[in-house]
Parts: C-alpha cells; sequence; structure tokens
C-alpha cells in the first residue's frame, strides 16, 4: 500500500507532456489505486479525482468517462466536505479545467460548473469563499466566455493578502495531508489573481490582464514568466 500511494504521488507531479503521452499507464496506476481506497473512508475517494493533469492524461488515452464516473461518485457519496473543503475544492478545479488538446464534452463541463458553484455556495468561510468565487469565476469565463462574478473586484479583495506570511506543509507534494492542508491567505492571493488573469487573456482581454498583473506585481505578486510570455 505504501509503494501504491508513493507510485501515485509520483504521477501527480510529473511532467504534463510526458503523462499525456502515458495514459494506459496512467489508468492502469489509477485502477490500483482506486482498489485501495475502496477499503477506506469514502471522503479519499477525492483523492483519485484532484489533479487536472491526470484527468487530461486518461481523457486523451481514452478513458475520461471513468475518471468523470470517480469524480461524481466521490461528490454523491460526501454531501458533507467541511473538513475536506481543500481537497474538494482541488477536484472541482480539476474537473473544471480546460485543455486545447483534450476535448471534453460540454455536458460534462456543465456538471462540473453546477457542482463547483454549490459548493462555493455552500462554504461557510467567508474568506475561502472569496478565494473560490475567484478561482471559480476564472475558470467559467474561460470554459463559457461568461464572469459570473466581478473578477476584478474579487481580484482587488484578495489583493491585500500578498503581505501575509505563506504557510509550509510538512507533507510530500501528492500526500493526503498535502492535498488537504489549509491554504495561506497569500496563497489564495497568488493561486487566485494567477488563474484571473490567464482567463482574461484567454477570453481576449489582454489590456485588462496587463493592467491586473501590474498592479498585482506592484503589492506582491511573485512574477509570473508565463503570463509574461503570453501578454
Amino acid at each position: 500500500a505504501d509503494d501504491l500511494l508513493a507510485g501515485f504521488c509520483y504521477w501527480n507531479i510529473s511532467d504534463s507532456y510526458a503523462m499525456q503521452r502515458k495514459s494506459e499507464v496512467q489508468y492502469a496506476n489509477h485502477l490500483d489505486f482506486c482498489k485501495l481506497l475502496e477499503t477506506m473512508d469514502s471522503k479519499y475517494k477525492f483523492w483519485a479525482v484532484c489533479d487536472a493533469t491526470q484527468r487530461f492524461t486518461l481523457e486523451l488515452g481514452g478513458f475520461g468517462d471513468f475518471w468523470w464516473e470517480l469524480y461524481t461518485k466521490a461528490i454523491v457519496l460526501n454531501p458533507e466536505t467541511t473538513d475536506i473543503e481543500r481537497i474538494v475544492f482541488d477536484t472541482h478545479v480539476a474537473a473544471l479545467s480546460i485543455n486545447p488538446k483534450v476535448e471534453t464534452s460540454k455536458s460534462k463541463l456543465y456538471l462540473a460548473k453546477d457542482n463547483f458553484e454549490k459548493f462555493v455556495k455552500d462554504s461557510a468561510n467567508p474568506e475561502n469563499k472569496m478565494f473560490y468565487k475567484l478561482v471559480y469565476s476564472s475558470l467559467v469565463l474561460k470554459g463559457f466566455g461568461d464572469e459570473e462574478y466581478d473578477i476584478i473586484n474579487l481580484c482587488n479583495s484578495v489583493m491585500p493578502f500578498f503581505k501575509e506570511n505563506s504557510l509550509e506543509s510538512e507533507f510530500a507534494v501528492g500526500e493526503w495531508e498535502r492535498l488537504n492542508f489549509p491554504r495561506s491567505r497569500q496563497n489564495m492571493a497568488q493561486v487566485g489573481i494567477n488563474r484571473a488573469i490567464n482567463a482574461l487573456i484567454d477570453v481576449g482581454k489582454k489590456a485588462g490582464a496587463k493592467e491586473l498583473y501590474n498592479e498585482a506585481l506592484n503589492n506582491g505578486l511573485t512574477r509570473n514568466t508565463y503570463i509574461e510570455k503570453r501578454l
């Protein structure tokens, strides 16, 4: 079991392009990992569906329905997510993410959108909810062209978080405890604003994206070479 967990953690952090060439290996790895999860509490089912790159890898190999069945099962079996909110959030992000090299049906993306929207509305923590709204709206803008919440206002709301200290987890990347470790407010600002800028670029709003990026840099955002190339 320890070797299997270590192997699954490896796939969580592998280079995306390498993974896209290994769909069958990813599928076999997922099958074995899910057999282990069947012996554990149902909350751990989110462990298998919280990574977008894994989803893309499976879809590229023709195993997309398998991933979406795991995603749906995890949600149905866990209506209460208070103590696992972090990994549930990452699962919804994985489901609603889009890759131009991967064909995902609109019906599946609408399912992910509805589930993510409900998750955002159910969140009781005001600061987390603000961050969730920002990421959710950025993904919806990229995927559907709609801005359900005011992205710029949400970015301005989290901008002060850059001044706070980050939290470091003692666990390895891919471990359950790391995946479910609470985000620092600084990390919320970094992740949320980067996603918002990329979403604005994706829909052709480069001027707004550049203005937001420069403002965020002045407030403490870490420079992002990928975004700078896109701008």
